[in-house]
């Protein structure tokens, strides 16, 4: 890493859109960009047995091949606390619609000069709703089949054959 401050942002990445993108970019003007993702088991706690769609080693390959990152870390707690207090980054990066006082750490780090900076939110643009246009695509019957006709249909890969949502 260089001299720049270090900036740190966390989410579950599952699937990666324009706006975890966004907010990436956005935090790299600000310095060097640490990104703590939350592990498979985690997702699957807190977003239901279908996610996440991909392993977590496909959603820190999707990060750190933005190019804007640094490093990627997974955490399985409700917050990545650990490792906000082992780097005590100048900047905690979330998108505008996570309300300040849910933000981990965020007085803590005051502590150590660090400081939450909130980014505008790209609107209509989350991993759910890709998730939930994609899985329409399966009837709701938990199958597609792909490249014309087949007699032996695979598993939606979003809804696993359970009919999602």
């Amino acid at each position: 890493m260089s001299d720049k401050p270090l900036v740190f942002v966390s989410g579950c990445f599952d699937v990666f859109t324009a706006g975890h993108l966004h907010i990436l970019r956005e935090a790299a003007k600000l310095g060097d960009v640490i990104v703590g993702i939350n592990s498979d088991d985690y997702a699957r706690r807190k977003k239901g047995e279908n996610r996440p769609v991909d392993t977590w080693e496909v959603r820190a390959k999707n990060v750190m091949d933005t190019g804007l990152v640094e490093e990627v870390y997974w955490f399985d707690d409700d917050t990545p606390w650990e490792i906000i207090f082992l780097f005590k980054p100048k900047f905690l990066v979330v998108g505008d619609d996570y309300p300040l006082e849910k933000v981990a750490c965020a007085e803590e780090a005051k502590f150590w000069g660090g400081q939450v900076v909130q980014v505008k939110r790209i609107p209509n643009i989350s991993s759910t709703e890709v998730i939930n246009k994609l899985c329409k695509k399966c009837w709701g019957k938990g199958y597609i089949v792909t490249g014309g006709y087949s007699k032996y249909p695979r598993l939606c890969p979003i809804c696993k054959g359970k009919k999602y949502g």
